[in-house]
């Protein structure tokens, strides 16, 4: 059995808790739709269980030299690894900071119009993207299983797959703007 559950930050912490309390650690699998490395940390090696999509992990052979790079920088500067909130905020800042450099402007229309025509390379295994009519970062989706064992505070994940594997399956993977159903106009 699977439970998919719509939760994030303490409830996703709680939620593992619970269901070790009550002798289903073992019994169940879950998920949700997202995992922060923190939910999963909170909870604690013993507790913490399942199977979720992530943006990005510390470790991994999914890593480019550019996310390798940044994660080794990061835990000598903080002490500890960075969560993927870390990677996402070190890629939107560098984002912005490029588009600010190669538009030589701070001109928001002129950014955004950057930022819609801009492929990233090497922060990914393959170049990730601004879409154009709702900018929504289109990159791959890590599956990532807690270990059975977790013998480090921080590596609580094996990564078992990405999606898609193949960078002109990108768009599909998020859906079109049918699928989706925005109607709302980019800023």
């Amino acid at each position: 059995m699977v439970i998919i559950v719509g939760l994030a930050g303490n409830d996703l912490t709680k939620f593992p808790k619970q269901l070790h309390d009550v002798g289903l650690t073992d019994k169940v699998e879950i998920s949700s739709p997202i995992v922060n490395d923190s939910d999963l940390w909170a909870a604690g090696p013993g507790i913490a269980f399942g199977l979720y999509p992530k943006l990005w992990n510390y470790t991994g052979a999914h890593n480019t030299a550019k996310s390798k790079t940044f994660a080794e920088n990061y835990q000598k500067k903080f002490g500890a690894p960075p969560e993927v909130e870390g990677w996402q905020d070190w890629f939107g800042t560098t984002a912005i900071l490029t588009a600010i450099k190669e538009t030589g402007s701070t001109d928001s229309a002129k950014l955004v119009a950057f930022l819609e025509q801009h492929k990233f390379a090497g922060y990914k295994e393959m170049p990730i993207y601004f879409r154009s009519w709702d900018h929504q970062l289109l990159q791959p989706t890590l599956v990532a299983q807690v270990k059975k064992k977790i013998v480090d505070k921080y590596d609580y994940f094996d990564i078992v797959a990405q999606f898609p594997q193949d960078e002109g399956k990108l768009d599909a993977f998020y859906g079109s703007k049918e699928d989706i159903g925005c109607k709302m106009g980019a800023l």
